[in-house]
């Protein structure tokens, strides 16, 4: 086997090692966000990506939120909904919401509002731009411990532009690249300086 081939098969290796190790511990936990230990993100260790803490951008519009931090983006619909996968055998109503619920769901629904922060007191919400395009928002709302998930699909346009104090965005932390990439990109660098001393 070449030497390509061998680096390319150690490349996918420890890629597969990394993708199977994410999985089998997926979970939420306090990150950082400006100094260490202010806990002001929340890291998903499924997906890999830092969330900024809904109480930081409370009250502002979705578009004064984007532009709250350079170093953070607007969430994608399909990145809140992998985050909302978790709370997936919730017996949501047909609008798309889990009200009251009760047991090991519950105990997720507030560590998720505690991670996340809360707005008012209670709401744990964050706006998102749906698959369509519209102004949209899941979360959590403590009171009654309901869950607000992405079927949720109402017409939240209003505050796109204006903002409420209950109301926040998901944003994610830009992503530096990759361990991965760098290990690409050293091996197709390594390989270039190799070709050109032989």
């Amino acid at each position: 086997m070449s030497s390509l081939l061998k680096g390319f098969a150690l490349i996918a290796f420890l890629a597969s090692i990394t993708v199977s190790s994410r999985s089998a511990t997926a979970t939420l936990i306090e990150a950082d966000y400006l100094i260490n230990n202010d806990n002001g993100a929340v890291f998903d260790t499924d997906s890999g990506l830092t969330w900024l803490d809904l109480d930081k951008v409370a009250g502002l519009s979705y578009i004064e939120a984007g532009q709250f931090n350079n170093k953070y983006r607007y969430a994608t619909y399909l990145e809140v909904e992998e985050l909302f996968s978790r709370f997936d055998n919730a017996n949501y109503l047909s609008i798309g919401i889990a009200p009251n619920v009760s047991g090991e769901l519950k105990v997720a629904a507030l560590s998720f509002a505690s991670l996340f922060g809360t707005n008012l007191g209670s709401f744990s919400y964050g706006l998102y731009s749906n698959e369509s395009g519209i102004l949209n928002y899941a979360g959590i709302y403590t009171a009654g411990t309901n869950i607000i998930g992405t079927d949720w699909d109402f017409n939240y346009e209003i505050f796109r532009a204006s903002g409420n104090p209950a109301f926040s965005t998901y944003l994610i932390r830009v992503s530096e690249p990759q361990t991965f990439v760098i290990l690409v990109l050293g091996f197709i660098v390594a390989i270039r300086r190799r070709n050109k001393t032989i």
